[in-house]
């Protein structure tokens, strides 16, 4: 997922989920040192969604965030969840 604040215009945000840091919120000023073939990024692949920006998403999204970023990197509460249903 990638971010933008208002507070930081110029920075754009990357959320992602790595096997041996879990799931982080990490600066693309960061994250492109370590892009490229043979370095700890070799691939970035991002899909461009359309959603309606409601109040409702904005703060699902926030509490989202929340509740994923420092977790470890697993499918194993998600997968609790569904099969419990």
């Amino acid at each position: 997922m990638v971010l933008r604040f208002e507070t930081e215009p110029d920075e754009v945000y990357f959320i992602d989920a790595v096997g041996n840091r879990g799931v982080g919120l990490n600066k693309w000023s960061f994250i492109k040192k370590h892009y490229g073939k043979g370095k700890f990024y070799s691939n970035i692949v991002f899909r461009h969604i359309e959603i309606e920006r409601s109040n409702q998403m904005i703060d699902a999204l926030e509490l989202f965030l929340k509740e994923a970023i420092g977790q470890k990197y697993g499918i194993g509460k998600f997968a609790n969840k569904i099969f419990r249903k």
